[in-house]
């Protein structure tokens, strides 16, 4: 990332904001001896109930933007400011390997590549961004600090990245054991998914 690097004030962590979400979900009555009438109604409703989980899953991947060849969405949008390559910062983070196809999470695995200079994840984990050859993918990379149309974070928020093979671990796949392509914890040419929270700047 030559040339991305700025110079920028000290700045102070910003609290975390944190939402959470339910959805309710809806069971069909059945009967004993119930009448054709009654069992018709009842697949109705069912068909109903099935159309708007399809709706949903249509709606949740409506949320996600498309730029710079990744996919994100704020769950939270941070309060605090925003990043630069060579700021530290400290998250927390899920991250798995999905089915793009489905959106379904796979396999969980540690994003990053040597663990960073990271405490416990009940503290955070300490991330030095543009530090791509080190301990971070370029896909996380750009979901972080923005740039090609990618807004960047902000101190404070969640968001939800995205990441195709090419801008996560490649052909070569994530910590293979012995090196071996078939023992990978994120096998070779594999998407993944990470949930990040921003904490603030260290």
């Amino acid at each position: 990332f030559p040339g991305r690097f700025h110079s920028h004030p000290k700045r102070h962590a910003k609290p975390v904001l944190v939402v959470a979400a339910s959805i309710d979900s809806a069971t069909a009555p059945t009967a004993a001896g119930a009448s054709r009438r009654e069992l018709f109604a009842a697949a109705v409703g069912a068909s109903v109930a099935l159309s708007g989980l399809t709706s949903l899953s249509a709606q949740a991947r409506e949320k996600f933007v498309q730029a710079g060849g990744i996919e994100y969405y704020d769950a939270v949008i941070g309060k605090g400011e925003t990043t630069f390559d060579g700021d530290t910062i400290r998250v927390t983070f899920t991250a798995h390997t999905y089915d793009p196809e489905t959106g379904k999470k796979i396999k969980t695995f540690d994003p990053f590549i040597t663990g960073g200079g990271g405490s416990s994840m009940a503290q955070g984990f300490k991330l030095t961004l543009g530090n791509v050859n080190g301990d971070i993918i370029p896909g996380l990379n750009l979901g972080i600090v923005g740039g090609d149309g990618v807004e960047p974070m902000r101190a404070g928020g969640k968001r939800v990245i995205r990441i195709p093979p090419e801008l996560a671990f490649g052909s070569e796949g994530h910590s293979c054991y012995l090196g071996l392509k078939d023992q990978c914890t994120v096998p070779p040419n594999t998407p993944v998914e990470i949930e990040l929270a921003f904490i603030n700047f260290v």
